[in-house]
């Protein structure tokens, strides 16, 4: 581990929560170098849902890099904003975990993350942490849990699928219109979702407390037999 004059150390090896991190700042990260001296990294969320979850990302940055983050808040657009201003930081998440600078375009995971099962874990879980969500699809008298994983590049999206394929976990891409253009939701449902939560899980409480939730539900309308076979037939 190195450190530089400010204090800032730089991590000797990559471990789960730079992974992590990594998949974070793929999702609702972005990095810009300006006038060639000043180097931003910046992570943004939702100041209602997602507050909680910026405050264990300044824990990462404060474990993994000696560095406490700034945090703004904008309340007409109702987010919160964590900020790094560090080339040395800036260098390693770009040259050493393979984050993109922005604009984010041809983006794909990482090789050295891909290839390592454990890494890969860690990288979903933070992509699902803030370009993810846990939602309830009712059809007909049935309701079923999805897990989906949003972004705007299909060869992404194409490979975050076969990601979570290889853990061992049944997904598909869905194309839906937006009016900026298409977008992609890798999508697991039903019975994959308690395996994704029990595989890669969750580090926001939005998603956590959302999937909870949803779990209870299910628990009280098992209670009627013909629902609770369907649920467990899957």
């Amino acid at each position: 581990m190195k450190t530089n004059r400010r204090n800032i150390t730089i991590p000797s090896a990559i471990n789960e929560d730079l992974a992590e991190l990594a998949g974070i700042m793929f999702g609702d990260g972005n990095m810009y170098i300006k006038d060639n001296h000043s180097y931003f990294v910046r992570i943004y969320g939702n100041s209602d849902k997602d507050k909680e979850f910026m405050g264990y990302l300044e824990h990462v940055f404060q474990v993994q890099f000696n560095i406490l983050p700034k945090t703004e808040i904008i309340a007409e657009k109702r987010s919160i904003g964590l900020f790094v201003y560090s080339k040395d930081i800036l260098e390693y998440l770009h040259n050493t975990l393979g984050i993109p600078l922005s604009q984010k375009q041809l983006i794909s995971i990482p090789l050295h993350i891909k290839g390592n099962p454990v890494l890969l874990k860690a990288f979903i879980r933070g992509l699902f942490d803030t370009d993810g969500c846990v939602v309830y699809q009712k059809e007909g008298k049935y309701v079923y849990p999805l897990v989906k994983i949003c972004t705007k590049f299909l060869p992404f999206a194409e490979d975050v699928r076969d990601s979570i394929r290889s853990i061992g976990i049944k997904c598909f891409i869905c194309r839906k219109k937006h009016k900026w253009g298409a977008g992609y939701d890798v999508t697991i449902r039903n019975k994959g979702c308690a395996k994704f939560f029990e595989v890669i899980g969750s580090r926001n409480p939005r998603n956590i407390n959302k999937w909870k939730m949803g779990m209870q539900g299910f628990e009280f309308q098992c209670r009627k037999p013909s629902l609770a076979a369907s649920l467990i037939r899957g």
